[in-house]
Formats: C-alpha cells, sequence, structure tokens
C-alpha cells in the first residue's frame, strides 16, 4: 500500500454540503478512490482536487454522474496529451 495522507470522508462531506452517501457512489462508480478502514471511509488527499471538480459538475452545474464521468475522462486525457507536448516540445529544444 501507498503511503499518502488520508482525509475522513465525512469531514469533506461536512465542509463541502454533501452526503456521505454521494461518496460512496462516486466510489462505486470508479470515479474517486475511497478506502474503508473499520467502517470509516477517507479519501486519498491526491483525489480531493478530482473529488471537488466532480462536485460542481454535479452539484452546482447539475449534470448526472454519466456526464461527470464523460467530462472527468476528457479533461484527464486533455491534460495527458498536454503533458506529452510538453515533453515534445522539450525534446525538439534540444535539437534547436
Amino acid at each position: 500500500m501507498e503511503d499518502y495522507i488520508l482525509i475522513p470522508a465525512i469531514d469533506f462531506c461536512i465542509g463541502h454540503h454533501i452526503e456521505l452517501d454521494m461518496i460512496q457512489v462516486l466510489g462505486e462508480e470508479g470515479l474517486i478512490d475511497i478506502i474503508e478502514l473499520e467502517e470509516t471511509y477517507f479519501i486519498p488527499e491526491h483525489q480531493i482536487k478530482k473529488l471537488e471538480k466532480i462536485i460542481v459538475f454535479h452539484k452546482d452545474l447539475n449534470i448526472n454522474l454519466e456526464g461527470v464521468e464523460t467530462i472527468i475522462d476528457l479533461l484527464e486525457r486533455m491534460e495527458s496529451m498536454q503533458q506529452h507536448i510538453i515533453q515534445l516540445e522539450n525534446k525538439l529544444q534540444r535539437f534547436s
């Protein structure tokens, strides 16, 4: 198991005014990673930014979970392509 900081899901839910059930559904749908220890749910710290985006799309913009899943997938693809472009640009600079 990797070492990372775990945030209690209930604390996140209270701070963002959402139900714990939403976190569980997002975990079941595979949109975020959740960890259950001793009947308590935790969210890895590196998932918080993604979870906050999901909440904005779902709660504030009223996008259903299927739509949110599509948006998150497209955003992750775009980020991956941007990183690839940066790597290619760095390689090109070596030949300039």
